[in-house]
């Protein structure tokens, strides 16, 4: 079923096939953005058969409208396609709130360290390199998969409000009375705003706390030596 222009829909049946096989239950829904066809065939046949619901893209402008429409569970996306590359894409996803939660695993040709690393820093789960073992993509899709679905069930609430205080996990904000806090992400994990008093010591704290300079009882101290011209 064609659902736009570089866009197809590909779902797994339901009971058995043709040939009496049991195809299994829909595991969870894909979105493949691939310009090759015969890679995207390869892609599509691989993860219809073990169960998920596969989306298929050719450009970056289709594959940021389906993800909003459809809100897939993992995005395999390559590089270098057409309108919006991977990069751009990658980077929409990772910063628009609602979709920020769906994994992104890099499906490319390149193989340069550079390539990695930037592909990790906008926000991509993992990264695989072409040619690449169908099974094996496979099941790094069921692990970011199983990862994103654990990170659900710990019931993590991405926006937070205590009063005059508000937390978005998503977008890495903080906002006191509607104003923005600017806080470095180091400031943010540790949840201190930057030139917050430190933790004030209640009384008694200080009298048990060790006096470094002072030297512990029963510890002898030397005394130092006095030398006199004889």
């Amino acid at each position: 079923m064609s659902l736009a222009r570089g866009v197809t829909l590909l779902t797994p049946g339901r009971g058995r096939g043709a040939e009496g096989a049991a195809i299994p239950q829909r595991l969870g829904r894909v979105l493949v953005v691939e310009d090759e066809r015969d890679v995207a065939e390869l892609i599509r046949y691989n993860l219809v058969s073990e169960g998920y619901e596969v989306l298929l893209a050719t450009n970056g402008t289709d594959a940021l409208r389906m993800a909003r429409e459809s809100h897939p569970d993992v995005v395999l996306l390559d590089i270098m396609v057409p309108q919006l590359n991977g990069w751009e894409v990658c980077l929409r996803l990772k910063q628009d709130p609602a979709l920020a939660g769906i994994a992104v695993i890099m499906v490319t040709g390149r193989v340069a360290e550079g390539d990695k690393v930037l592909g990790f820093e906008l926000g991509a789960d993992d990264y695989v390199t072409k040619p690449f073992s169908p099974r094996e993509l496979v099941a790094r899709v069921r692990a970011v998969a199983r990862r994103g679905k654990a990170a659900d069930g710990k019931g993590k609430k991405a926006h937070l409000k205590a009063g005059d205080l508000e937390i978005d996990r998503h977008r890495f904000e903080v906002r006191m009375k509607g104003t923005l806090v600017e806080l470095t992400p180091k400031e943010f994990d540790r949840g201190r705003p930057p030139g917050a008093a430190p933790r004030q010591i209640r009384r008694g704290e200080a009298r048990r706390a060790p006096r470094r300079d002072r030297p512990r009882r029963g510890i002898p101290v030397p005394r130092p030596e006095i030398v006199t011209d004889s």
